[in-house]
Protein backbone atom coordinates (compact mmCIF):
# COMPACT_ATOMS: atom_id res chain seq x y z
CA UNK A 1 0.00 0.00 0.00
CA UNK A 2 2.77 2.45 0.86
CA UNK A 3 4.39 1.72 -2.68
CA UNK A 4 1.21 2.25 -4.50
CA UNK A 5 1.11 5.52 -2.55
CA UNK A 6 4.61 6.98 -3.38
CA UNK A 7 3.69 5.92 -6.92
CA UNK A 8 0.70 8.02 -6.73
CA UNK A 9 2.26 11.18 -5.36
CA UNK A 10 5.65 10.54 -8.08
CA UNK A 11 3.03 10.33 -10.64
CA UNK A 12 1.47 13.42 -9.69
CA UNK A 13 4.41 15.22 -9.24
CA UNK A 14 5.68 14.01 -12.63
CA UNK A 15 2.38 15.16 -14.48
CA UNK A 16 2.58 18.67 -12.95
CA UNK A 17 6.17 19.16 -13.68
CA UNK A 18 5.40 17.70 -17.06
CA UNK A 19 2.28 20.56 -17.39
CA UNK A 20 5.35 23.19 -16.27
CA UNK A 21 7.95 21.83 -18.74
CA UNK A 22 5.13 22.11 -21.91
CA UNK A 23 3.91 25.77 -20.68
CA UNK A 24 7.69 27.16 -20.73
CA UNK A 25 8.49 25.44 -23.53
CA UNK A 26 5.40 26.66 -25.62
CA UNK A 27 6.10 30.08 -24.19
CA UNK A 28 9.63 30.10 -25.50
CA UNK A 29 8.15 29.05 -29.48
CA UNK A 30 6.00 31.36 -29.09
CA UNK A 31 8.94 34.01 -28.01
CA UNK A 32 10.69 32.87 -30.83
CA UNK A 33 8.17 32.97 -33.27
CA UNK A 34 6.76 36.36 -32.05
CA UNK A 35 10.88 37.88 -32.85
CA UNK A 36 11.07 36.04 -36.14
CA UNK A 37 7.45 37.56 -37.52
CA UNK A 38 8.65 41.01 -37.26
CA UNK A 39 11.06 40.35 -40.11
CA UNK A 40 8.88 37.22 -41.70
CA UNK A 41 6.01 39.08 -42.89
CA UNK A 42 8.07 41.58 -44.87
CA UNK A 43 10.10 38.78 -46.50
CA UNK A 44 6.97 37.04 -47.07
CA UNK A 45 5.97 40.02 -49.23
CA UNK A 46 9.39 40.88 -51.32
CA UNK A 47 8.75 36.45 -51.69
CA UNK A 48 5.72 36.78 -53.61
CA UNK A 49 6.56 40.17 -54.72
CA UNK A 50 10.16 39.94 -56.90
CA UNK A 51 10.02 37.82 -60.24
CA UNK A 52 12.94 35.00 -60.61
CA UNK A 53 16.35 36.68 -61.30
CA UNK A 54 15.38 39.83 -59.93
CA UNK A 55 18.23 41.10 -57.31
CA UNK A 56 17.77 42.75 -53.74
CA UNK A 57 20.04 45.01 -51.95
CA UNK A 58 19.60 43.62 -48.49
CA UNK A 59 20.43 45.56 -45.58
CA UNK A 60 19.65 43.81 -42.65
CA UNK A 61 20.75 40.60 -41.04
CA UNK A 62 17.36 38.17 -41.07
CA UNK A 63 17.39 36.82 -44.52
CA UNK A 64 15.80 32.90 -44.10
CA UNK A 65 12.91 33.16 -44.95
CA UNK A 66 13.82 34.35 -48.71
CA UNK A 67 13.66 32.51 -51.61
CA UNK A 68 16.75 30.73 -52.71
CA UNK A 69 17.09 32.62 -55.53
CA UNK A 70 16.47 35.48 -54.29
CA UNK A 71 18.86 34.83 -51.51
CA UNK A 72 21.66 33.52 -53.81
CA UNK A 73 21.72 37.04 -55.69
CA UNK A 74 21.93 39.43 -52.71
CA UNK A 75 24.05 42.28 -52.38
CA UNK A 76 28.31 41.19 -51.74
CA UNK A 77 30.77 42.95 -50.09
CA UNK A 78 31.29 44.68 -53.82
CA UNK A 79 28.19 46.09 -53.92
CA UNK A 80 27.39 47.17 -50.50
CA UNK A 81 31.59 49.29 -51.15
CA UNK A 82 29.64 51.00 -54.37
CA UNK A 83 26.02 52.01 -52.86
CA UNK A 84 26.06 52.13 -49.00
CA UNK A 85 29.55 52.06 -47.52
CA UNK A 86 30.51 55.46 -49.53
CA UNK A 87 28.80 57.82 -47.40
CA UNK A 88 29.13 60.43 -49.66
CA UNK A 89 27.89 58.80 -52.56
CA UNK A 90 25.20 61.05 -54.37
CA UNK A 91 24.17 58.32 -56.44
CA UNK A 92 23.08 55.53 -54.53
CA UNK A 93 19.69 55.02 -55.70
CA UNK A 94 21.51 55.23 -59.58
CA UNK A 95 24.14 52.87 -58.27
CA UNK A 96 21.63 50.30 -56.77
CA UNK A 97 19.54 50.22 -59.87
CA UNK A 98 22.55 49.84 -62.38
CA UNK A 99 24.14 46.93 -60.31
CA UNK A 100 20.74 45.34 -61.13
CA UNK A 101 18.94 45.69 -57.80
CA UNK A 102 15.02 45.95 -58.29
CA UNK A 103 14.07 46.13 -55.07
CA UNK A 104 15.84 47.71 -51.79
CA UNK A 105 15.38 45.83 -48.58
CA UNK A 106 15.72 47.66 -44.58
CA UNK A 107 15.37 46.01 -41.92
CA UNK A 108 15.49 49.38 -39.02
CA UNK A 109 17.29 49.06 -35.69
CA UNK A 110 20.86 48.79 -36.94
CA UNK A 111 20.54 49.33 -40.23
CA UNK A 112 18.40 52.29 -40.08
CA UNK A 113 21.18 54.26 -40.76
CA UNK A 114 20.94 53.03 -44.69
CA UNK A 115 17.32 54.26 -45.14
CA UNK A 116 18.17 57.76 -44.00
CA UNK A 117 21.03 57.62 -46.62
CA UNK A 118 18.21 56.34 -48.79
CA UNK A 119 15.96 59.34 -48.11
CA UNK A 120 18.30 61.50 -48.00
CA UNK A 121 19.63 61.21 -51.52
CA UNK A 122 18.29 62.32 -54.75
CA UNK A 123 16.47 59.93 -57.22
CA UNK A 124 17.34 60.81 -61.34
CA UNK A 125 14.41 61.50 -62.86
CA UNK A 126 14.66 57.96 -65.23
CA UNK A 127 14.25 56.04 -62.08
CA UNK A 128 11.11 55.36 -60.42
CA UNK A 129 11.65 54.60 -56.58
CA UNK A 130 8.61 53.65 -55.10
CA UNK A 131 8.50 52.44 -51.22
CA UNK A 132 6.43 48.80 -51.82
CA UNK A 133 6.50 47.89 -47.90
CA UNK A 134 6.58 50.05 -44.51
CA UNK A 135 6.18 48.20 -41.01
CA UNK A 136 7.91 49.43 -37.77
CA UNK A 137 10.66 46.84 -38.76
CA UNK A 138 10.90 46.99 -42.31
CA UNK A 139 10.62 48.86 -45.38
CA UNK A 140 10.74 47.36 -49.01
CA UNK A 141 11.20 49.87 -52.09
CA UNK A 142 11.34 48.71 -56.20
CA UNK A 143 13.17 50.74 -58.20
CA UNK A 144 11.82 51.15 -61.95
CA UNK A 145 13.59 52.36 -64.99
CA UNK A 146 11.66 54.67 -67.14
CA UNK A 147 14.35 54.99 -69.84
CA UNK A 148 15.01 52.10 -72.08
CA UNK A 149 18.82 54.23 -72.44
CA UNK A 150 19.17 53.08 -68.57
CA UNK A 151 20.12 49.73 -67.84
CA UNK A 152 21.39 47.41 -65.26
CA UNK A 153 24.86 46.22 -65.26
CA UNK A 154 24.39 43.26 -63.42
CA UNK A 155 21.67 39.87 -63.50
CA UNK A 156 20.56 37.46 -61.11
CA UNK A 157 21.03 34.05 -63.54
CA UNK A 158 20.28 30.64 -63.01
CA UNK A 159 23.16 28.39 -62.82
CA UNK A 160 21.28 24.30 -62.88
CA UNK A 161 17.57 24.10 -61.36
CA UNK A 162 18.83 25.38 -57.61
CA UNK A 163 22.32 27.76 -57.99
CA UNK A 164 21.87 30.86 -58.93
CA UNK A 165 24.71 33.86 -59.34
CA UNK A 166 24.88 37.76 -59.92
CA UNK A 167 26.12 37.83 -63.41
CA UNK A 168 27.65 41.40 -64.16
CA UNK A 169 27.44 42.01 -68.24
CA UNK A 170 30.85 43.45 -69.88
Amino acid sequence: MILLSMIFVLSLFMLYNFKFYKLMLNKKIEERIHFLTHYYNALEFINHKADKSERIYFAGSYRYYLRPDLFQCLNDPGDNAQIINNADNPNIWENSYQRGFNYILVQKGIYGFVLKSLEGNQKPDWLTVQKIYDDQNTTIFSLVSNDSNHHSQCSCQTKNQKLWESVYKN
